[in-house]
């Protein structure tokens, strides 16, 4: 029987955030408990936030969960760095489980806000879309006609390439927390934004403390921006060469920094290869439901 109703959970580091979608994409339902350390304690949240929506709505749903890792393919065990409770446990079959065999599907929170704007969002229309996140951390995902490409790694994890067309200006390469050190993740999110305003001004400042002092006027803050903005432009053109996106979507903390969409499609004409770039750049348009709404698409089928 085809299900009228599809709930997504969002997972993030400190909350847990539920909707159920018609099939409009209308949210007709919502819901919201804190993350726990403890997995059992998680496995038990999302039952949960589950029953409680399907109690709202008065249907058994499809799921659709999205977290900040990746599920490894060879094992289905997750990689969660940022959420112990998930490390390496069989996340979406424990669950499935628990949640008494329904219909379940796991991705990355990523995927999840690149799938929800191509298929209702900024995207909208577009065929070709590449998602990137840009707030604690940097991640993107690649949907083409409304589905996730995936490979035989099951992840696209862009944000761990080395930034490229390090200039003096852009700072020293960081260490990230993947091990490595220089790669796009520690460079172009909210540490990298902080990092670079004290490598070129020597003071310790924080992402939101520079947005302010922009807004007022302040010219160390508008030039550290600018630079960033450049800096994130430079990231881009790797997905403009690699993937050929009729859109990217910048979602996250960072995407509603002022003028950061069109600064990133003016400077990245400075480093594509031929100083043309027809790629559209958009913000995302569902802010912070773009989670559990792109959570809850995984079963757009």
């Amino acid at each position: 029987m085809r299900m009228v109703y599809r709930i997504g959970i969002d997972i993030g580091g400190t909350k847990m955030a539920a909707a159920a979608l018609d099939a409009g994409g209308n949210i007709v339902a919502e819901g919201r408990m804190p993350t726990p350390r403890e997995y059992k304690a998680l496995l038990a949240n999302c039952r949960t936030l589950v029953a409680q929506l399907e109690g709202e709505v008065k249907e058994t749903c499809s799921v659709g969960i999205g977290i900040p890792g990746y599920i490894v393919k060879s094992t289905g065990h997750c990689y969660a760095p940022n959420t112990p409770a998930l490390m390496d446990r069989n996340f979406s079959a424990e669950l499935s489980v628990a949640l008494g065999g329904r219909p379940l599907r796991v991705t990355n929170d990523a995927d999840c806000m690149t799938l929800s704007e191509a298929v209702d969002g900024a995207a909208r229309g577009h065929n070709i879309v590449y998602g990137v996140i840009m707030g604690t951390g940097v991640g993107g995902c690649l949907v083409a006609n409304k589905r996730i490409v995936t490979g035989g790694n099951g992840f696209t994890e862009w944000g761990h390439l080395p930034f490229p067309w390090r200039e003096g200006g852009d700072g020293l390469p960081v260490k990230c927390g993947c091990g490595k050190t220089g790669c796009i993740n520690a460079t172009t999110s909210g540490p990298g934004l902080a990092y670079l305003h004290k490598f070129k001004t020597g003071k310790d400042t924080s992402g939101e403390q520079i947005v302010k002092m922009a807004e007022q006027g302040d010219a160390a803050a508008l030039a550290t921006l600018d630079h960033f903005y450049r800096m994130a432009a430079k990231t881009m053109v790797l997905i403009i060469m690699m993937v050929d996106p009729d859109m990217i979507v910048i979602g996250g903390g960072l995407s509603q920094l002022p003028g950061l969409r069109d600064k990133v499609q003016k400077y990245s004409r400075d480093y594509a290869l031929s100083g043309i770039v027809e790629t559209k750049f958009a913000v995302a348009s569902h802010g912070p439901a773009s989670g559990v709404r792109g959570a809850a698409w995984l079963w757009n089928d």
